[in-house]
């Protein structure tokens, strides 16, 4: 699964569109952050892909002020969705569905044991955090375990993606000594293994929830 999306991500004009990201935010003064949030926000309730959105935070504001900005961002935008699909999603499935015992049972399962789920679905990112924020805003999960725990298993991800735009960035300036780029690539491929190596242990995990 990670093979596949690092195919895909690497067939989108991603470097066009980070530009274009970066050159209309990073001309917004003191509403570059406020804006950044407000379109992730956006692009979230609308089922956009907010991997743009991290690696363009990467570049424009560096790595540790990324992951925040980033991070805040992302938080903010799962809890809009959870309570656009709380107060939506929840009530159009429950009626389309009626009595289902099946979905009452997961149901159940989400309000007992609903933030393993979240954490590890999270850090295995086999489905769109997009999809995953109105998937899991329709079951009963207790909103704050739910918002902490898709912050904390969000992290590695959002990380991994800032680091990914900055070094990016980094490498892409011509002036930068031998040494330099040796670091910022062995970096990169540090950070992008970690992340592999966490995705395969949740995905591991959650086989494991499924068949016990």
């Amino acid at each position: 699964m990670a093979s596949c999306a690092a195919v895909l991500i690497a067939q989108l004009p991603l470097s066009a569109w980070i530009s274009t990201a970066n050159t209309w935010l990073a001309g917004q003064g003191i509403w570059t952050i406020p804006l950044f949030t407000a379109t992730y926000v956006t692009a979230a309730i609308f089922g956009i892909p907010n991997i743009i959105l991290i690696l363009a935070a990467g570049t424009l504001f560096g790595l540790k002020e990324g992951v925040i900005n980033a991070s805040v961002a992302d938080t903010l935008s799962i809890a809009v969705c959870f309570g656009i699909g709380q107060s939506v999603g929840r009530r159009w499935i429950t009626g389309l569905i009626g009595e289902s015992s099946r979905f009452h049972k997961l149901d159940r399962a989400f309000a007992q044991k609903g933030w393993k789920i979240v954490l590890l679905t999270r850090l295995s990112p086999v489905l769109p955090s997009n999809i995953l924020n109105y998937g899991f805003s329709i079951t009963r999960i207790n909103f704050w375990e739910y918002l902490f725990f898709s912050w904390l298993g969000m992290l590695p991800v959002i990380f991994t993606y800032v680091y990914v735009g900055k070094a990016g960035a980094t490498l892409l300036t011509l002036d930068q000594q031998p040494e330099n780029l040796m670091f910022q690539a062995v970096g990169l491929l540090a950070t992008l293994g970690v992340m592999m190596y966490a995705t395969k242990l949740a995905a591991s995990a959650l086989q494991h929830g499924e068949t016990t």
